[in-house]
C-alpha cells in the first residue's frame, strides 16, 4: 500500500533509476528492420538537387488544365462534395472490417469475369488502406515463423521488413536477360532498344531456390518496380515449377 507521506526528491529519483536499471533488454524484431529505401533515395535527391526516381510521386504540381476545369468536374471539388455528401448522410461510423459493402460488391462485379467464376463479396474480397497493409496481412495470414517466401528481384523493399517482423526469410530470384540479349546490352556499339520485356526468370534458378520451408512466391504482373508484364508462356513455366513443389 502506498503511503501518503511524500518521499524526498532524492529518494524518489533513486527508486526511479533502480526500477528502470533492471528493465529487460528490448529484443523486438523491429530492431533488425532495414532503412526505408524510398526515404533514403528522397534524401539523396534533395541533397543533390536531382530528379527523384525512387518513389512514385511527381516533382511538379497539378497541371493548370486540371485546376482550370469547371468546379463540377474538378477533382478537388469532387472530393469535397463527396465528403460533404457522406457527412450529410451520417456515414461517419466504422465500416465493415473487410471493406465497405458497396465497394466490395463493385469489386466482385469487376473481378468475377476475370476469374471466370462468381466471387462472393462478403467472403472472398478484402480491402486494405494501402499496399503495405495488404502485404502484411497476407504474410501474417499465410506464413509462420521459419517459413520462406520467394520474391522476384528487384522487389518492393517492404517485403523484407514485413518478413523480418514475422520471422520469415525472403529468398530472392533475379529477373535477368538471357545470354544473347545481355551481350547486346553490354555492347557499346549496339543501339538496340531494351525494356523490361527483355527480363525473364531463369526457371532452373527458381526451382533451385525452393526448399522444404518455402511456402509462398510473391509474383505480380506488371512487376514492381520494373513494370515487366509476364507472358502466358512465362506464367505457365513458373506454374509448372510450383506444381512440382506442392508444399
Amino acid at each position: 500500500m502506498l503511503s501518503s507521506t511524500r518521499l524526498p526528491r532524492s529518494v524518489g529519483h533513486a527508486l526511479w533509476r533502480r526500477a528502470f536499471s533492471t528493465a529487460p533488454e528490448l529484443k523486438s524484431p523491429a530492431l533488425n528492420l532495414r532503412k526505408n529505401v524510398f526515404a533514403e533515395f528522397s534524401g539523396l535527391a534533395v541533397a543533390h538537387n536531382s530528379l527523384n526516381l525512387g518513389q512514385g510521386f511527381p516533382s511538379y504540381g497539378t497541371p493548370s488544365y486540371v485546376t482550370k476545369l469547371s468546379p463540377c468536374i474538378c477533382l478537388r471539388q469532387f472530393m469535397k462534395e463527396a465528403a460533404i455528401e457522406f457527412i450529410q448522410q451520417e456515414q461517419n461510423q466504422y465500416t465493415r472490417p473487410g471493406g465497405n459493402p458497396q465497394l466490395v460488391k463493385v469489386l466482385a462485379d469487376v473481378y468475377s469475369p476475370w476469374y471466370n467464376r462468381e466471387l462472393n463479396p462478403m467472403t472472398e474480397i478484402v480491402t486494405f488502406t494501402g499496399a503495405q497493409e495488404g502485404i502484411f496481412c497476407i504474410f501474417l495470414s499465410l506464413l509462420s515463423q521459419g517459413d520462406e517466401v520467394l520474391v522476384i528481384e528487384p522487389f518492393f523493399d517492404a517485403y523484407i521488413n514485413i518478413a523480418l517482423l514475422l520471422g520469415v526469410k525472403t529468398v530472392g530470384v533475379p529477373l535477368e536477360m538471357n545470354a544473347a540479349t545481355k551481350a547486346k546490352y553490354n555492347d557499346p556499339h549496339c543501339h538496340d532498344k531494351f525494356s523490361s520485356k527483355d527480363l525473364t526468370i531463369d526457371l532452373a534458378k527458381l526451382e533451385a531456390s525452393i526448399t522444404p520451408n518455402t511456402k509462398m512466391i510473391v509474383l505480380n504482373t506488371p512487376h514492381n518496380p520494373t513494370g515487366k508484364v509476364f507472358s502466358k508462356d512465362e506464367l505457365e513455366g513458373i506454374l509448372g515449377v510450383l506444381d512440382r513443389h506442392p508444399q
